[in-house]
């Protein structure tokens, strides 16, 4: 037994002016860029294909396509998700669909997650919350953010570990690691999140860096859970990403901070550290441009322009500071 890791997460600091742009966007629609905009019409379902290793190229990219990976009867929706089975594309808009209803009406296991929200609080809560044991409080609001953001999807199929930072993570936030069998050589539909817990002074912001990681975190153990392993799949583009930080993981993680906001739901403004992962996902791709229109989620496309300058020339940490 194995495991494959996504990218670790870092401390990181939103865009300066995004948590406006956010506040904005919460009475918009998200509308799908062109280029990906077929997946909302596609009424056809057929089972993926999960043995394409043998074939070109050509096919691979052609399989892309949103025809292979569909429900019976329209488009994907989390009960219908199958293990390691479906496109970032279709994942992401499944959880869309799940947090933003066209009614506007929450399900009655995102209701009863919002209400143990309340109830703990934590964020609230006098000094005496510095001595809850840090894997306590993950897997109290694990629970409540996968049925709020995930409809109870990864309640059997993710393991929460809560660890100290090494020197080695000294710089790392949290990790999701996919698990894979090394017997039968194949992927298995399980994740394990590990949160570092920094110890920071302030409470309130260890909470709410603890919090903001997990759920990074449980976006990328949805996508190792659910997500097609098939080389039909891989076909080198920015749609989820060489380090798991692409187009559909910010889709996915705008979605859940645009609800997270919302005084009906949780009113809190999650960081989920999209702008620094996207700058390095990003960092070798000439053309991102071309692939992503980054002011969607709340960017500014010059600013990560410049951004990415600073990146090659003097590293990552400079653009934090």
């Amino acid at each position: 037994m194995g495991q494959t890791h996504s990218r670790p997460s870092t401390p990181v600091k939103r865009e300066p002016g995004a948590s406006e742009n956010l506040a904005g966007s919460l009475q918009r629609s998200q509308i799908l860029p062109d280029q990906l905009a077929y997946l909302e019409g596609e009424p056809v379902y057929h089972p993926h294909t999960s043995n394409t290793k043998n074939v070109d190229s050509m096919f691979r990219k052609i399989a892309t396509k949103a025809f292979f990976c569909r429900p019976p009867g329209g488009p994907l929706t989390l009960r219908h998700v199958k293990f390691l089975n479906h496109q970032p594309a279709h994942l992401a808009l499944a959880i869309r669909r799940y947090i933003q209803p066209q009614e506007s009406q929450l399900t009655n296991i995102q209701k009863t997650a919002i209400k143990k929200w309340n109830k703990l609080d934590i964020l609230n809560c006098t000094d005496q919350s510095r001595f809850v044991p840090t894997q306590d409080i993950l897997e109290k609001y694990f629970h409540i953010f996968d049925n709020l953001f995930f409809g109870g999807t990864l309640e059997k199929n993710v393991t929460i570990v809560a660890s100290e930072v090494s020197n080695m993570e000294a710089g790392n936030r949290g990790i999701a690691c996919q698990h894979y069998d090394m017997t039968h050589n194949c992927y298995i539909p399980q994740s394990t999140i590990t949160i570092y817990d920094h110890q920071d002074p302030n409470l309130r912001d260890r909470i709410e860096v603890i919090m903001s990681t997990l759920i990074h975190e449980m976006c990328h153990a949805f996508f190792q859970v659910y997500g097609c392993v098939s080389n039909c799949c891989d076909n080198g583009s920015l749609e989820l990403g060489p380090r798991g930080h692409g187009i559909m993981f910010q889709e996915m993680a705008y979605d859940i901070e645009r609800m997270a906001a919302s005084k009906r739901v949780l009113g809190f403004d999650l960081d989920l550290g999209r702008y620094i992962s996207l700058l390095t996902e990003i960092s070798d791709k000439a053309d991102w441009k071309e692939q992503m229109n980054v002011s969607r989620w709340g960017f500014d496309e010059e600013k990560m322009a410049n951004d990415l300058i600073i990146c090659k020339t003097q590293g990552i940490h400079y653009v934090l500071s």
